[in-house]
């Protein structure tokens, strides 16, 4: 009984990657920003976490949004379709933002590495987000932040924890100024 129960999943993990190798991908007919008004670039294999976070950090600003797309391997066909797509994108950021854009957006990345560390630096002094990890029965060590840059120097920082069952649970959103070194509560 247990050995077919395995065999049957195994034969669905093979062909379940089976098909998402076939995929090609595309994003619409124009590869126009989708709804929302991001451009959408896309990426495969394994993911850079760090990396992840610092673009997520500037999306807002550049409205960039970084997508993976890779099933359980990475096929030449979805390298190509990638590639393809990206260079429309690419395209339409450079319309946008000019030939050097890609330089700006990687400075800007670097950028924000160094003022996340100064938002953490003012939050983890502020008696307001203090009071708020209190008021979700949070330490400082356990709080996760998701850091968005807004403006130059204004940043909105969703802080969470996740409990025992993995669920995320949000305690507050908070708006950072660097500049005027204040924290204020969103929500």
């Amino acid at each position: 009984m247990i050995r077919s129960f395995l065999f049957l999943l195994m034969i669905t993990v093979v062909f379940a990657c089976k098909e998402e190798n076939n995929r090609v991908v595309s994003l619409n007919k124009e590869n126009t920003p989708l709804q929302d008004t991001y451009f959408t670039v896309l990426g495969y294999g394994y993911p850079d976490v760090t990396r992840q976070e610092l673009t997520y950090g500037v999306s807002e600003k550049w409205r960039i949004k970084n997508i993976d797309v890779a099933g359980c391997e990475v096929t030449q066909k979805l390298i190509d379709s990638v590639a393809t797509e990206n260079a429309k994108t690419f395209a339409a950021i450079e319309k946008k933002y000019g030939k050097n854009w890609k330089e700006k957006y990687e400075q800007d990345i670097l950028n924000f590495e160094i003022k996340r560390r100064e938002v953490v630096g003012l939050l983890n002094v502020s008696p307001l987000f203090r009071v708020q990890l209190k008021a979700c029965n949070m330490k400082i060590n356990e709080a996760n932040k998701e850091i968005k840059q807004l403006k130059s120097e204004i940043y909105e920082v969703v802080v969470y924890s996740y409990d025992k069952d993995f669920k995320k649970n949000n305690c507050c959103t908070l708006r950072v100024d660097t500049k005027n070194r204040t924290v204020n509560l969103i929500q």
